[in-house]
């Protein structure tokens, strides 16, 4: 391992995990579970036989990626983004875990439940947008029980977009009305 280089247990994500798993973070059993499930997922990877490893590339990217972009509204507008920690951990899960062979990704699917005014429409977009720099090929689908509600996600990824760095602004095209789009990646 380079000096330089983060170890897994100097994550954000990890870290998180770990607070939640010995109750210094409040949290409900479900949240609970994964954390202790994410923490043995971490145990699993350091063990060179095992068929996955947690990319700490990938983490580094995310960590770095968020610097491109500013808050588009609200109290921290056109302040530099700052995930928060669940942020961080969730997106972990999602883009961390990959198969040492392949490199595909251990869960590709994934259910989020966030309370009203966390963050969850933000935090899909951002999702979209790393989804398709990171994937080839990718297509992403946005489901809500109402088509306005569904276009939320897709004002975020345009809001994201508008306040990114243009390396990042440039990379993207997105296609259509809010309610029915095409995000598509430059790649």
């Amino acid at each position: 391992m380079h000096r330089n280089r983060i170890c897994i247990e100097d994550t954000i994500a990890y870290k998180y995990a770990k607070k939640v798993a010995d109750r210094e973070i409040i949290a409900g059993k479900y949240v609970i579970m994964e954390c202790e499930r994410f923490l043995d997922d971490i145990e699993e990877c350091k063990n060179p036989n095992s068929e996955w490893y947690f990319d700490l590339n990938v983490y580094n990217f995310i960590i770095n990626f968020q610097s491109l972009f500013k808050f588009a509204d609200g109290i921290k507008a056109n302040m530099p983004l700052e995930l928060a920690e669940f942020q961080i951990w969730i997106i972990s899960c999602l883009f961390c875990f990959k198969h040492r062979k392949e490199g595909y990704v251990k869960y590709s699917k994934a259910y989020i439940q966030v309370s009203r005014k966390q963050g969850k429409s933000f935090l899909l977009g951002f999702i979209v947008i790393i989804k398709s720099l990171l994937e080839k090929y990718g297509q992403f689908f946005v489901c809500a029980t109402k088509k306005d509600q569904a276009s939320i996600v897709v004002k975020e990824v345009k809001k994201l977009l508008d306040m990114s760095d243009k390396c990042v602004k440039d990379r993207f095209t997105i296609y259509g009305k809010a309610s029915v789009s095409k995000i598509v990646s430059e790649t």
